[in-house]
């Protein structure tokens, strides 16, 4: 597994939530989309490591990477705005403990 820079993961630690938040089935075969902001606290929601390493793309985290190739492998199906409430996210929320191996 690649290792993950240091400045991706403090990025990750900055907004740090010990939840597992599960996809909005819902709202997915609705749209065929993924919200990946399901409390609309602006944040979008990491679950996995390749989640966690696509952020560098995103340093900003407002859902516009700097590689969209690379980020949507780890965001498939992302809805608009990531489901981010108007006008845009503003960062990540981890929503998992993840082990690196």
């Amino acid at each position: 597994m690649r290792a993950l820079t240091i400045r991706a993961a403090l990025l990750a630690a900055i907004t740090l939530v010990a939840a597992f938040a599960g996809m909005d089935a819902a709202a997915a075969q609705t749209t065929g989309t993924t919200d990946y902001d399901l409390d609309n606290n602006g944040l979008i929601e990491i679950s996995n490591l390749a989640q966690l390493d696509a952020m560098r793309y995103d340093l900003d985290g407002n859902g516009t990477p700097t590689n969209a190739a690379k980020y949507n492998e780890a965001f498939p199906n992302a809805a608009s705005r990531m489901g981010c409430p108007a006008p845009k996210c503003k960062g990540y929320d981890l929503r998992v403990n993840l082990t690196f191996d």
